[in-house]
């Protein structure tokens, strides 16, 4: 069988924090499921925080526990310096 196509969502705010991860949990849970690749465009997104960055390494750990992998792209200079610093700059897809 071929693998699914990624799911892509497209974020339309400027922060990935708390009040944004929280909102997304039920997210995380569906994406997680969907037996997809996951890729997320960051490029509305000009500020994360800790709380976002928990977020994705959550997403990050569910998906690769099924040998399926997380790709961000599109990122501003504050989440690619943070991701990178933080040893997640290989998620960065373009």
């Amino acid at each position: 069988a071929e693998p699914a196509p990624p799911l892509t969502y497209a974020f339309n705010v400027q922060s990935l924090d708390a009040h944004i991860a929280a909102k997304l949990r039920p997210e995380l849970a569906v994406w997680s499921r969907s037996g997809s690749d996951v890729v997320l465009d960051m490029a509305q997104i000009t500020f994360i925080d800790s709380a976002g960055l928990g977020f994705l390494k959550s997403l990050l750990l569910s998906l690769s526990r099924q040998g399926r992998d997380l790709r961000l792209r599109g990122l501003q200079t504050q989440p690619k310096q943070l991701l990178t610093m933080v040893r997640l700059g290989h998620l960065i897809k373009g």
